[in-house]
């Protein structure tokens, strides 16, 4: 769990990771994922992909990402993500708007947007995430493509261009793989495209 919390930069934060090791909590949810797939591979007493809203114990929301034939709701997670789980909370009957005064993007998104822009492939990743490591290897050692890399661990406003990154595409983990101005998601998905040719594709090699 500190593992976790390094990586979505959570120090100092309002935010707490709390390890359910017995599956006491998923139980009490009704959140035990009882699709057959998952325990066919060893995997036993997994919990579902949800989110709750409560406020002081009264549970306003809660959605599951899922589907018959994807329990786990990895193909789409999108009803947990932030951006679609913060549209079902504006959806609850006694939500209240707090009006913000807009000072426009950030400085963190627009240094996003402006490399995006800049660079046919741009990395936002983590000295110390394997599966960051994994991801340039495709391009440096496989492709042999020049990829403008940002190391978030070494910046200072790191925190910050990860937020925005979240803001931007609902994802927050790195690594987070643009190419061409278009976000291909983490190393999962660049492995992915890289497999089936997309990523020669996009960059027309």
């Amino acid at each position: 769990m500190q593992a976790w919390g390094k990586e979505y930069a959570l120090e100092g934060s309002f935010v707490k990771f709390l390890a359910d090791p017995a599956g006491t909590l998923t139980k009490a949810l009704d959140m035990e994922m009882v699709h057959p797939g998952p325990p066919s591979v060893g995997i036993v007493g997994r919990c579902k992909r949800f989110a709750v809203h409560a406020i002081d114990g009264d549970v306003k929301t809660v959605k599951i990402s899922e589907r018959a034939d994807d329990p786990a709701g990895d193909d789409d997670p999108s009803a947990t993500l932030a951006p679609g789980f913060l549209e079902a909370i504006k959806g609850e009957p006694d939500f209240k708007p707090v009006a913000v005064e807009s000072s426009g993007p950030s400085a963190a998104t627009a240094f996003v947007n402006k490399e995006v822009a800049a660079n046919d492939v741009v990395i936002f990743s983590k000295t110390f995430c394997p599966f960051c490591t994994k991801t340039k290897a495709i391009f440096a050692d496989e492709l042999k493509v020049d990829a403008s890399v940002f190391e978030l661990d070494g910046r200072d406003d790191g925190p910050d261009i990860q937020n925005a990154l979240l803001e931007i595409t609902g994802q927050k983990t790195v690594p987070s793989v643009w190419i061409k101005g278009k976000h291909i998601g983490g190393n999962d998905d660049t492995q992915a495209a890289n497999s089936d040719g997309k990523l020669k594709e996009m960059l027309g090699l």
